[in-house]
């Protein structure tokens, strides 16, 4: 899927849902066989994943800052932040609440 086009809330579960399945089978995987010019391209390989990451969830982040209010956003204290947009808070991942 190309960014900026629309997609359905199920399709976006569907990718998240496979997304989390192949982050655990990662987390799952030993690397003690791995000799260090591997281990190294293994490393660059997940700080791209990373920071792909972090650019969706600034997108989501600007999407969200203008369409909701400071409550919505996790503010439970008035003073306007968004800590909860920062990911400190687990949240249900379920897209399917409007």
């Amino acid at each position: 899927m190309k960014s900026g086009v629309p997609s359905d809330p199920e399709a976006i579960t569907a990718v998240l849902d496979r997304f989390d399945a192949v982050q655990a089978e990662v987390a799952s995987l030993s690397f003690d066989a791995l000799t260090a010019p591997r281990a190294l391209t293994v490393k660059d390989r997940l700080e791209m994943v990373s920071r792909r990451q972090a650019a969706v969830h600034h997108r989501l982040t600007h999407q969200l800052t203008p369409q909701a209010s400071p409550v919505e956003l996790g503010d439970r204290l008035g003073g306007g932040g968004v800590q909860d947009l920062e990911g400190t808070h687990p949240r249900s991942y379920s897209l399917s609440r409007s």
